[in-house]
């Protein structure tokens, strides 16, 4: 088990308080921005009474411990700040939608496949590759509801042959939930919507749900888009500048990442143009009339990563909590904020956690690795005297033959002889270690069957109908305990 949260609640607590001090000098940001931001979030249903807005966000997909841990601690920090958690659900970005389950391969494996029948397969084009359809444009088809049922029947079979019975009953239990919540899924957003809620619901804590494609509909979001295209060559340069120090500083040579640099021949900007569910890369030159589009209902613009993160931390929310992915965008940002926007955002966290199913007694999860079985393996195949006893007259015969051949060596002397006696002796003490071969090709059996055991019990990404969720909510214990602000933003 692994769980990353933040330890140092007095520097959080600073940052926190040094926000509120700011805003109430009104030095936060641009009266326009915050005008702008304050309109947002009580279109979503934010009040002053809420207190503090804490924020995390993901794409719609069945949530994984590592996507939950957000959840929990926004939770703990709304308590602790006196506030209100938020989810963004990101239904902005391409679907990639996936249920992953352990399951028998074999008489003797389990390992993990894929139940993506149940999503829309991405269509290729010739210009894309791949589909850019997003979420929200992409109908959940009765085709799809079957399928997604079908791979929750397949999971439920499995999980006798991985799970013990504590956890295989609680692992039926949510699955069956999630069933009835399919089964009166209205939208693809659903499935991962009602998933969440159910965790929620078992671990006692709430979140309030709102869509990035209402967030990113709001005037706030065309004022921002206006603002960066605007002044796009300042903002190119910038950016493009702080991802080479990105890379420099962590010897990163691949240009791609962790982003590409924005293209400054083209005037490309960082946001997309949405027309019928499809997205185009937006460019200068098509930015007024995208925004015109926008404007009559027409289109959409929606921001790519760095945007995305930005958005969020400059006109929603008062603290932003990152998963290990996004956390790396927002580490480029900061200088973006104070040098171009010439302001402060919320700022931000990483949390994730990676939890460990409960597997069953009688499946084995520990041995040597493969590799330093069949190390020994080589050795007792090329050198088999070394495990024989000290006492034995073959194990001295080997000692003698290596210190002969060292001695040799030095005054450069011929091999050949004592080679010859060396693989002499070799065949002679292999004959007594018939039965230790034995044991070690059934040791690197058990280690492979173990290696593919360790792959499912370590795998990160299944659903989290298959973990005991309270180790997150033990992690965040103290973090709960309650601070009170003096005012909150706004």
């Amino acid at each position: 088990m692994s769980i990353t949260i933040p330890e140092n609640l007095d520097n959080l607590d600073q940052k926190i308080q040094s926000r509120l001090e700011k805003c109430r000098a009104g030095i936060l940001c641009p009266d326009t921005l915050k005008e702008q931001a304050l309109k947002l979030r009580e279109s979503m249903g934010w009040t002053h009474d809420c207190g503090l807005l804490i924020a995390a966000g993901h794409q719609p997909v069945l949530y994984h411990p590592g996507l939950l841990m957000k959840d929990v601690l926004a939770h703990a920090l709304a308590k602790r700040y006196n506030g209100v958690a938020y989810n963004i659900v990101l239904d902005t970005d391409e679907v990639d939608l996936e249920f992953s389950y352990p399951a028998l391969m074999d008489l003797d494996y389990s390992s993990t496949v894929t139940g993506t029948a149940a999503w829309p397969v991405q269509k290729r084009t010739a210009r894309y590759g791949n589909s850019r359809r997003i979420v929200g444009s992409v109908e959940f088809t009765q085709t799809d509801r079957m399928r997604l049922l079908q791979a929750c029947d397949d999971a439920c079979r499995g999980l006798h042959l991985v799970l013990n019975p504590a956890s295989r009953e609680s692992a039926r239990r949510m699955i069956q939930d999630f069933k009835r919540s399919i089964e009166t899924a209205e939208s693809i957003l659903d499935p991962s919507t009602e998933l969440r809620r159910l965790a929620h619901e078992k671990l006692g804590i709430q979140i309030r749900d709102v869509r990035a494609s209402d967030l990113f509909d709001s005037e706030a979001f065309l004022y921002f888009a206006t603002f960066i295209a605007e002044r796009s060559d300042d903002f190119r340069s910038r950016y493009n500048l702080e991802l080479a120090r990105y890379r420099r500083e962590r010897k990163i040579k691949n240009l791609a990442q962790p982003l590409p640099d924005l293209d400054e021949a083209s005037g490309e900007l960082p946001f997309w143009y949405i027309e019928n569910g499809i997205r185009e890369p937006l460019q200068d030159e098509g930015f007024q009339e995208a925004i015109e589009s926008a404007r009559a209902g027409k289109g959409k613009i929606y921001p790519r990563a760095i945007t995305t993160s930005l958005f969020f931390r400059l006109f929603f929310c008062d603290l932003f909590i990152h998963g290990t992915g996004g956390g790396r965008y927002d580490r480029i940002t900061e200088n973006l904020i104070s040098e171009f926007f010439q302001c402060d955002a919320a700022p931000f966290l990483v949390a994730t956690a990676s939890l460990s199913m409960q597997p069953r007694a009688d499946l084995p999860v520990e041995s040597r690795t493969v590799p330093e079985v069949e190390l020994e393996m080589r050795e007792i195949k090329f050198d088999p005297a070394q495990f024989l006893s000290t006492e034995c007259k073959l194990r001295k015969e080997r000692d003698d033959l290596i210190q002969q051949w060292q001695v040799a060596r030095k005054k450069g002397q011929d091999r050949s002889e004592l080679h010859g006696q060396f693989l002499k002796l070799r065949k002679k003490a292999g004959l007594y270690l018939k039965g230790q071969k034995k044991d070690l090709r059934k040791e690197r059996a058990r280690a492979r069957y173990v290696d593919r055991a360790r792959k499912i019990y370590g795998d990160r990404s299944y659903p989290i109908f298959y973990y005991d969720l309270s180790p997150l909510l033990s992690a965040v214990q103290n973090i709960a305990s309650p601070q009170k602000p003096e005012k909150v933003p706004g």
